[in-house]
């Protein structure tokens, strides 16, 4: 017999599943963004150790610069700075891929939790429908529920960038305690 976690995961799994080509692309903008941070300060590094300082570069790396720049103090610093623009361009796009899909993703989901809700709420027995309860009687009555696109969206950027599943579902519940006319 699964839990109920495991049919929680289950359902998490048939709706995130159609998103799974997505997801895996915005993880690929995460690394690549990723890499571009921690190479931001590699080029700053060449102009401080190999033009101030006067060292060589490594023999893979000194065959690339001298065939592409030349073998001056200019050619390195050119090299250096044309790292410095490709680690920013890949930056800024991992960035901006990352960011349109996860929140283009984020919508879809949230999409399909008011449908998968609707669809449950519709399913309901029509004489559960009309029925309207107060909250002191510890019974609920007619419940509006709405889903949070902000939440979801958190829910999904912080599941992209690797960290732990720290957003959550806000179900703003509340109860219409007018006795229907």
């Amino acid at each position: 017999m699964a839990s109920s976690s495991d049919s929680g995961t289950l359902r998490l799994r048939r709706i995130l599943r159609p998103h799974w080509k997505t997801l895996l692309v915005a993880l690929l903008a995460v690394v690549g963004e990723t890499l571009a941070d921690v190479l931001e300060p590699w080029p700053l590094k060449i102009v401080v150790d190999n033009i101030l300082q006067g060292k060589r570069l490594p023999r893979l790396l000194d065959a690339a610069v001298v065939g592409a720049f030349g073998s001056s103090q200019s050619a390195l610093l050119k090299f250096a700075l044309a790292m410095v623009v490709l680690i920013a361009i890949v930056g800024g796009i991992g960035a901006y891929v990352e960011k349109y899909l996860t929140t283009s993703v984020s919508q879809w989901i949230a999409h399909d939790l008011r449908l998968l809700l609707y669809q449950r709420i519709q399913r309901l027995s029509l004489a559960d429908h009309g029925k309207s309860r107060s909250w002191t009687e510890g019974e609920f009555g007619t419940l509006p529920v709405a889903v949070d696109g902000s939440d979801v969206a958190n829910l999904v950027l912080q599941t992209s960038a690797g960290s732990t599943i720290k957003g959550h579902f806000r179900f703003e519940t509340y109860n219409n305690t007018k006795a229907p006319s």
